[in-house]
């Protein structure tokens, strides 16, 4: 009697197991849903409209950008979090995947809840002035700030850009007026009006602006001087020894999804990456050009979660 009664759960236990090997190797079989969470003309949301036709030729399936901006990307999160693990919804993801859970009370854990895919870039920011502001090099910022407490304002637009002003106002140990903005756009907006002194911005927005005359590049947030059009420029670490601020962008899955979807999106994500066009034009907005394991993704966020855990409660930086 014991053997029998267990005979009709194990069937179906494998017959399940059958179905979701067969719907992983027949994936995929309808659109993929690609979600950015950034408005549309976002550096995401250009990388991800760059990428989704190539992944859609390869794919022989539709990839369909969603663009679901807000709430420190909680909702765009939420959404693939919530989805079913079947890779049919995927997320552009950026280390809001590790600050946020630490910064908002939610309802869910993104590091928990989706699986790393590939990661596509990495890139940093330059540290931008306005015309009318007098430094023109980061000490000069340190030493008039140190003077005057309070007095030099930095513009942000939450993000990693929130990290650039807290840890130079950390690190520098001096009394730094964070002015917080909803998104860089408005930032520039008035960086360029002289009605703040500084912004953290990544170099696809700072470009246009420095060629144009309109801000002053003074230096960049990586840990060494890297290639790029701003290569010229020292580091905030050569001041403030032990100043960084980089970022990723990168794909993630719902928690769940099977390893053969898994695979097959960062293969085609990494050939997507390699094409020529895809590379050159990432290039020009200057960003780094990453890809690689699944693995070596996962490693990167595990990372980031013990760094910006000790970031934010050390220094009580904030992220918008």
């Amino acid at each position: 009697m014991t053997k029998t009664r267990f005979i009709g759960p194990l069937i179906g236990a494998v017959l399940l197991a059958g179905t979701g090997l067969a719907g992983a190797q027949n994936w995929p079989a309808r659109p993929i849903h690609w979600v950015v969470p950034f408005p549309p003309g976002a550096s995401a949301d250009l990388t991800a409209r760059l990428m989704s036709p190539r992944l859609a030729e390869q794919l022989k399936q539709p990839v369909i950008v969603e663009n679901r901006a807000g709430a420190a990307s909680i909702i765009a999160m939420e959404t693939v979090a919530k989805s079913a693990p079947d890779g049919y919804t995927i997320l552009f993801g950026n280390p809001t995947v590790v600050t946020s859970p630490i910064l908002f009370q939610m309802s869910f854990d993104p590091v928990k809840e989706l699986a790393p895919v590939i990661q596509l870039t990495a890139f940093h920011y330059v540290m931008l002035k306005s015309n009318s502001f007098a430094p023109n090099s980061v000490a000069e910022v340190l030493s008039l700030a140190r003077e005057k407490p309070g007095a030099v304002s930095c513009a942000s637009g939450g993000g990693m850009s929130e990290f650039g002003c807290g840890l130079l106002k950390a690190l520098g140990k001096i009394d730094l007026n964070q002015v917080r903005y909803k998104g860089n756009a408005p930032a520039m907006n008035d960086l360029v009006a002289g009605q703040v002194n500084l912004l953290f911005d990544i170099t696809s927005a700072a470009l246009p602006n420095v060629k144009g005359g309109r801000v002053r590049a003074i230096a960049t947030t990586s840990a060494t001087r890297r290639p790029g059009p701003f290569s010229s420029l020292p580091t905030v670490a050569e001041t403030v020894p032990g100043y960084e601020v980089t970022s990723w962008q990168g794909v993630l899955a719902r928690s769940g999804t099977p390893k053969e979807v898994i695979a097959r999106l960062n293969r085609e994500m990494g050939i997507a990456l390699g094409r020529d066009e895809v590379r050159k034009r990432l290039t020009d907005l200057g960003v780094e050009i990453v890809g690689g394991t699944t693995e070596a993704f996962a490693e990167l966020i595990q990372s980031d979660n013990l760094k910006y855990a000790k970031l934010i409660r050390e220094y009580h930086l904030r992220v918008d």
